[in-house]
């Protein structure tokens, strides 16, 4: 059985919230040019993916879970452990096909994370806008490096990175810059492990 898949795909206006309507993600648009998808040969390969006005809302409740953890089945329970080995074939230990994505080029604009800290006597919130993400080239097999470049605003400044990434060979390189980063907007999330105020810096 072989199953083909190629052509475009669009997504527009998603929106997820958890049960009280609070905001998890917002996508403005979305789209994919599928040149060769195998799912049963792990096959996927894209010439141009690219996401716009993706928002993330990410919240940390005061007992340390996250607000992502909700979108689990409420009253879900652990399938049973098994307590016999079972026996498998030959056939059925055959090592499995690895992993065959190649993109072409990617791109994320006007990307958003807002980050809420519940933990404190206080509620701290950081957000960061202005994302952006640029890839060209990425491949699990391949033996070429990826480019990547990142940027984003964030506590009253920006950091940007220039990086090469070679998936196979678990490679990666990069070049980082920090411009007029404000670390005291750092100060509501070290409530408790810092006893002392993070003025300035």
């Amino acid at each position: 059985v072989m199953i083909s898949l190629s052509g475009q795909l669009a997504l527009d206006k998603l929106k997820i919230t958890d049960r009280q309507d609070a905001p998890l993600l917002d996508l403005k648009h979305a789209g994919a040019n599928l040149a060769d998808v195998q799912p049963l040969r792990n096959i996927i390969h894209l010439n141009d993916v690219s996401l716009n006005g993706l928002a993330v809302y990410a919240a940390l409740n005061r007992d340390g879970s996250t607000n992502f953890q909700k979108l689990g089945a409420a009253g879900a329970t652990p399938a049973p452990e098994k307590t016999q080995k079972s026996e498998t074939t030959p056939a059925e230990e055959k090592v499995a096909t690895p992993l065959d994505l190649a993109i072409a080029s990617a791109n994320l604009a006007d990307g958003v994370v807002q980050f809420t800290d519940h933990r404190g006597a206080k509620p701290a919130t950081l957000t960061i806008d202005a994302i952006s993400l640029k890839l060209q080239k990425l491949e699990t097999l391949g033996k070429t490096p990826a480019s990547a470049t990142l940027g984003l605003h964030a506590a009253d400044g920006s950091l940007a990175i220039n990086s090469k990434l070679l998936l196979s060979a678990h490679q990666a390189s990069a070049d980082i810059k920090l411009q007029q980063i404000n670390l005291a907007a750092f100060q509501p999330f070290l409530q408790q492990q810092l006893n002392g105020v993070l003025k300035s810096g």
